[in-house]
């Protein structure tokens, strides 16, 4: 999967990867002409989890939202340009998404709506995906994603992990425009991923 390079940082970036692995990644979406849509069905029937699918994801993970909004708060007024934060279950599933109420249609607009899959087997090479096949956090630039959804916007993604075997109980995405530097975003996207992992385990579940 991986190149076997030395890295001097704590992600993995796409240029990371063997070819063939981005080659998977990029073949294995839905539909190279798969666009989202706010109305959560999509051109393809198969892009959105089916309500009870849904259903069960959101109650697994409903306190872990409520941390994840609380955590994403204490950091709103550190981060000067736009973004849009996302929480996915283990699966993949989109559960809910946070951003500066200027940009409260883009992401609806845009279909990135609760239910949406995102993992390789719908949108290709996305960080969350990428997070997904590697457990790792990790860093994917503007067209470097297989849909063009994502071509305009940098993402960084860090598996969020709870218990005593470090169970990957959701991923925490960050994205915004691809002119900003997405290096500077890590740390503080691991530092909220591992407020959120602690917040879980004192939560017992």
């Amino acid at each position: 999967m991986f190149r076997g390079i030395r890295l001097n940082r704590t992600w993995l970036e796409v240029s990371d990867l063997e070819p063939s692995t981005i080659l998977n990644m990029h073949s294995s979406a839905i539909d190279g002409d798969f666009i989202p849509d706010p109305t959560g069905k999509g051109n393809h029937s198969g892009a959105y989890a089916d309500k009870p699918r849904f259903d069960e994801a959101l109650a697994r993970s409903e306190k872990h939202i409520q941390l994840f909004l609380e955590e994403i708060k204490s950091v709103e007024g550190t981060i000067s340009y736009p973004y849009l934060f996302l929480w996915n279950s283990p699966e993949g599933i989109l559960l809910h998404s946070s951003c500066p109420p200027s940009m409260t249609e883009i992401p609806r607009q845009a279909g990135l709506v609760p239910g949406l899959l995102m993992d390789k087997h719908v949108l290709g090479l996305n960080a969350i995906s990428l997070a997904m096949e590697t457990g790792r956090t990790v860093v994917v630039r503007g067209d470097e994603h297989t849909v063009n959804l994502f071509v305009l916007w940098n993402c960084v993604c860090c598996p969020v992990r709870a218990g005593e075997a470090g169970e990957i109980v959701g991923y925490l995405d960050i994205s915004f425009d691809f002119m900003y530097d997405p290096g500077f975003v890590v740390p503080l996207l691991s530092h909220l991923a591992i407020r959120i992992g602690e917040a879980i385990d004192a939560l017992g579940t």
